[in-house]
């Protein structure tokens, strides 16, 4: 169970024997489409993130090699990752590649963001570059709902409600704590369940 801190991402040319054409780069602008798509774009230290790479329009007709960088500004950020794949490859007679890598452990303070651009000669990646971040933890926003301003008239009642950004993977058990003295029934945890985003 994992503990939350409380702190308030054309060209067709020849056909195969089988059903799916097959693609060859494009002399033109812009090239064959390949679709790169990313499993989240929110993560945290120690998430795994997958990379899929798949052409829109057939199968390759020869091995299609993917450059990758991950960039803040001018600065290369591929220490993010435990491992970052520099390039991944669409074999010839495929139409798709699949890559994981975990992200770091440690050494990261606060929210960094990054951008992941894939890149391909003859081709046009489509979903490229994507905007990323990387953080300590999933931050939790909270506030009272349905109430704007987060103000309570003494003797009111109010739901209190806790957001971030992911959907969890497992349970997350978020500790409430507060000064306030004159507070009847506050909750010591709200626990956001599997598959959502909030709690309250």
């Amino acid at each position: 169970m994992k503990k939350l801190l409380f702190l308030g991402l054309l060209s067709l040319g020849f056909t195969s024997c089988g059903d799916d054409p097959v693609i060859t780069p494009a002399e033109g602008e812009g090239g064959t489409k390949i679709e790169m798509t990313v499993s989240k774009t929110n993560l945290t230290m120690g998430d795994e993130v997958a990379l899929t790479f798949k052409m829109t329009d057939g199968k390759a007709s020869e091995d299609v090699t993917i450059s990758l960088k991950a960039m803040s500004g001018s600065e290369s950020v591929e220490d993010y990752f435990q491992e970052f794949p520099k390039s991944v490859v669409i074999p010839q007679g495929d139409d798709m590649v699949e890559v994981t890598s975990l992200m770091v452990t440690s050494g990261i303070e606060g929210r960094k963001a990054f951008t992941l651009t894939a890149s391909a000669r003859g081709y046009n990646i489509g979903g490229s570059p994507v905007d990323l971040s990387l953080q300590e933890y999933f931050y939790s926003t909270v506030s009272l709902k349905g109430l704007t301003n987060n103000t309570v008239v003494e003797g009111d009642t109010f739901v209190l409600k806790v957001d971030i950004a992911e959907e969890v993977l497992e349970e997350v058990v978020i500790n409430i704590a507060t000064e306030a003295t004159n507070l009847k029934d506050l909750p010591a945890t709200l626990t956001i369940a599997v598959g959502e985003k909030s709690a309250e």
